[in-house]
């Protein structure tokens, strides 16, 4: 009885020392072991600096509070809020970690696919592996800067085009309302009457304060002037031709500048445009359809958006728009695309 006693305890002490060494090796981070975690309640927790240690990233605390995240090499302050705000790129998560000892703990996996890691699990081996779909690297980093310094230049040479071609309008547009402005008043003007020397009822200027020669008594009386025959009456005028109306004012939206920036650590492009009014009348019910591209000029989505109120003359709207890629951070590298169609009530 006693040897069946001693079998069971040993046998449940095996057990337990395997089911304890199983769990400390669980968790992989990149394909290497990570002994620091525990279970509470279901959710794994882990050592919040040594964590972001493991998986490449910087991270620094904010004035706010808040913790953000960006690619790097493992280095940043120490975290001594428990609960706190963490920002990676325009993605957010509110944490509430533990604190143990004099380190701060936080859940496992929200906080690694805030990240865009992913967290798998074997049931067969009953191990959690945070992997990430692709690993951001330098020459990703360097890739996404030479796209951003790319849009930066074709921005500045749109928007010097645009600057150019809104001086000739506003130049033409000044023109046509300063020859508006002298036919109106060309039209409200009476003629001078014209005063030309030795005309009726004046007299040469040689002439003045003179008296007129007595006529010689002997002299025969003049003649009289013969009668002028009256003068045919004038043709009526033919009447004016009215002028064609004039089209009304209307407004025309033209689109500058349509980026794509893509954020390759979390998967996700951010469009944005201006919308300029160039026309002549207030636009209203505008919408865009905001249609992004891949780098090999595939259609990743379609996104119609809506602009409240009425756009004014030479008003701008600046339209933004969002997508996550499937892949997250393993989306397709390269230039996105985007372009801009416009909707709009013209007056």
């Amino acid at each position: 009885m006693r040897f069946r006693l001693s079998a069971l305890a040993g046998f449940l002490a095996a057990v337990m020392l395997l089911a304890l060494a199983a769990d400390a090796q669980t968790l992989y981070v990149r394909n290497r072991p990570f002994p620091d975690r525990v279970n509470i309640g279901g959710t794994v927790y882990v050592p919040v600096e040594r964590f972001l240690q493991a998986l490449k990233v910087d991270w620094l605390p904010q004035e706010d509070g808040s913790l953000i995240v960006t690619p790097g090499r493992g280095q940043g302050t120490p975290v001594t809020e428990k609960t706190f705000l963490m920002r990676s790129g325009e993605r957010s998560l509110i944490v509430e970690g533990l604190d143990r000892g004099q380190e701060i703990w936080v859940p496992l996996r929200p906080v690694a696919d805030l990240m865009g890691f992913q967290v798998l699990y074997t049931p067969e081996t009953e191990i959690l592996d945070v992997v990430a779909g692709r690993p951001i690297t330098a020459s990703d980093r360097q890739a996404a800067a030479e796209i951003a310094s790319a849009n930066a230049a074709r921005e500045q040479a749109i928007q010097e085009a645009w600057n150019k071609r809104r001086e000739a309008i506003q130049a033409e547009r000044k023109a046509r309302e300063e020859a508006a402005a002298a036919k109106a008043a060309a039209e409200g003007e009476e003629p001078e009457a014209d005063s030309q020397e030795g005309g009726e009822g004046a007299f040469p200027s040689e002439m003045d304060a003179r008296p007129a020669p007595r006529p010689s008594p002997a002299a025969p009386a003049p003649a009289p002037a013969p009668v002028a025959s009256p003068a045919p009456p004038a043709a009526p005028e033919a009447p004016a031709k009215p002028e064609a109306p004039k089209p009304p004012p209307e407004a025309m939206l033209i689109v500058i500048s349509p980026m794509a920036v893509a954020d390759y650590f979390t998967g996700t492009v951010r469009c944005t445009a201006r919308i300029q009014n160039n026309g002549e009348a207030p636009a209203s019910g505008i919408s865009a359809q905001v249609i992004l591209r891949g780098p090999d000029g595939s259609v990743w989505n379609r996104q119609r958006v809506y602009r409240d109120g009425t756009l004014e003359v030479d008003g701008v709207w600046n339209l933004e728009a969002s997508y996550v890629h499937p892949d997250g951070n393993a989306m397709p590298r390269g230039i996105p695309s985007v372009t801009v169609e416009l909707d709009y009530q013209k007056n």
